[in-house]
């Protein structure tokens, strides 16, 4: 099954493979958002890739070819053993601009006011 519709998150999409394609064997995301690789973002590297492959291979165990190759027994048991953990936290897309224009906007500063400028009473410690 090849997925070209560019799908962003990667637990939606495995919850809906698994709703509608629970024996699905074979899937490729390459080229797609979903699949972190750098031919699609300049910014992810073979690391991410990997821990992307352990968490697909842990959530639809059987898989027998990823993207561009086949499952491997290593990659199965790894994805056993860490794949749980492999899972990319993402902040809340819940969070409104209107929220974070609050916290910006609260009357603290931790900077004097410029009517007091000149009046503050530091002082310098020279060592000899």
């Amino acid at each position: 099954m090849c997925l070209l519709n560019e799908p962003k998150d990667v637990d939606i999409l495995i919850s809906k493979i698994k709703g509608h394609l629970p024996n699905v064997t074979y899937i490729s995301l390459l080229g797609n958002i979903a699949c972190p690789n750098e031919l699609s973002d300049s910014q992810k590297d073979e690391e991410d890739y990997q821990r992307y492959r352990y968490y697909v291979i842990f959530k639809l165990p059987q898989l027998k070819f990823l993207d561009s190759r086949p499952v491997s027994v290593h990659e199965k048991k790894e994805a056993q053993r860490r794949g749980s953990y492999m899972r990319v936290a993402k902040p809340d897309s819940n969070l409104e601009e209107s929220d974070e224009v609050k916290v910006l906007s609260t009357p603290y500063t931790p900077l004097p006011d410029s009517s007091r400028e000149g009046l503050h009473k530091g002082m310098v410690l020279l060592h000899s």
